[in-house]
């Protein structure tokens, strides 16, 4: 709770006063820079990805703002390869997960932070960079199935009609008068999903969801 409360104070600061936070300070609430699930004993305590989506958090790898070249070495397979001049690229977050035990393939999440308050272009460039970045991953492992990539931001007219100008389809996760800031598309010739969502949403939801875990545990919630 204490990380969703801080979350949420980066977001409102962000918006109501010229005292600006760094994209580094969501993305250290997140996963620590540098580092990647090795280099923990216990992957859970040590991230909190679990905000996204708690499926998450059963992950075979995960990699925060790592280089591409570093990223190889960790998870390539046999016929995996990193085409020259991409072995700086750095994914803020990325992370292969499998939905069944010793299961072959996995499925692979990637997440861009961008700094609350910038502009349209800025915000367009995180999505161009997750495409990217997809990419890349389908060379170094050919047993990906599906690729997922995320970034979150605040929404204005501008950035969302940049986004419908791109094809993406609004409001994907809305039904009857319920607005979600949620704008998807699906690029198929990399095979790629694509989301654009709402930064002060996806912690809305997951402060909901994690209030309710915590009135379970305190007994505020009966049997």
């Amino acid at each position: 709770q204490t990380i969703i409360d801080m979350l949420k104070n980066i977001y409102e600061t962000n918006l109501n006063s010229s005292n600006k936070f760094e994209e580094a300070n969501i993305h250290d609430l997140i996963m620590p820079r540098k580092t990647n699930s090795d280099d923990y004993l216990s992957n859970t305590p040590k991230n909190n990805i679990w905000i996204f989506d708690d499926k998450f958090m059963t992950f075979n790898f995960a990699a925060s703002d790592l280089e591409m070249q570093q990223i190889y070495e960790k998870i390539a397979n046999e016929n995996g390869e990193l085409p020259e001049d991409y072995e700086k690229n750095r994914p803020d977050l990325l992370i292969l997960y499998s939905d069944k035990e010793n299961t072959v393939s996995v499925d692979a999440i990637i997440i861009e932070f961008k700094k609350i308050g910038v502009n349209e272009y800025e915000k367009s460039k995180a999505l161009t960079q997750l495409v990217v970045y997809g990419r890349l991953l389908r060379e170094i492992r050919q047993d990906v199935r599906d690729i997922y990539v995320y970034s979150f931001f605040d929404f204005d007219t501008k950035f969302e009609n940049i986004l419908l100008d791109d094809g993406y389809i609004p409001n994907a996760l809305s039904r009857d008068g319920h607005k979600i800031e949620f704008y998807y598309k699906y690029n198929t010739a990399r095979r790629i999903h694509i989301y654009a969502l709402s930064f002060k949403q996806v912690i809305d939801i997951a402060d909901r969801r994690n209030r309710i875990f915590l009135d379970i545990l305190s007994g505020k919630i009966n049997e």
